[in-house]
């Protein structure tokens, strides 16, 4: 997607620059299980994808209306992870969501069930104040080395990474807001124009 923004998410991953919640590993790539589905949107209008399934995550991806008409895809991958200074991202599939109009803000909705939601239920029990990995090509404010500071270029990956603050404690994009009910957990992330990879 070389025209796209895309960001990964491995909860959490961003990519399209770039691949929000959960996740590639180095090495020789094992077998990966990937669902994605995408939605093309008139120059000013809203654009939602329809929600996408793998295992015990679903994702959602809601871009902004754009100045031009947009694209907008939403992808989960199983068996990638991102490479987060203090972890994180080993629940659930990773969610890659991109637009390829560079002037719309996107909302991610990552939702996760079964052992992978206890999973992430407990890291955000754990430690409210961070969630996740966050993978932008483009540096970002986020948690690492034990408090807030800009995110880290990985090589490996091609991406800046970093834990996701909750909403509210920065005044800047990317950042979540974590909801839990019924045993589902719901991680909702709010990114920039061009921001895409996450995984819990």
């Amino acid at each position: 997607m070389t025209a796209s923004h895309q960001r990964r998410m491995a909860v959490f991953a961003s990519a399209g620059s770039a691949l929000l919640l959960l996740l590639a590993a180095c090495g020789t790539k094992p077998t990966q299980a990937v669902t994605n589905t995408s939605t093309h949107c008139d120059a000013g209008a809203a654009c939602t994808t329809g929600p996408v399934t793998l295992g015990s995550t679903t994702l959602t991806v809601a871009a902004n209306a754009s100045r031009t008409s947009q694209t907008v895809t939403a992808e989960l991958v199983t068996d990638q992870k991102l490479h987060c200074p203090t972890g994180g991202g080993d629940a659930g599939a990773m969610a890659i969501f991109s637009s390829d109009a560079a002037d719309a803000p996107k909302t991610v909705t990552y939702t996760v069930t079964g052992a992978d939601g206890n999973a992430v239920s407990a890291a955000h029990k754990a430690h409210p104040h961070y969630l996740g990995c966050f993978g932008s090509p483009q540096a970002f404010s986020g948690y690492t080395d034990g408090r807030t500071s800009r995110s880290v270029f990985v090589a490996s990956d091609g991406l800046y990474e970093a834990a996701l603050l909750p909403c509210g404690s920065v005044d800047t994009k990317p950042c979540f807001t974590f909801a839990e009910s019924g045993g589902t957990v719901t991680l909702t992330i709010h990114a920039g124009p061009g921001d895409p990879k996450v995984t819990p």
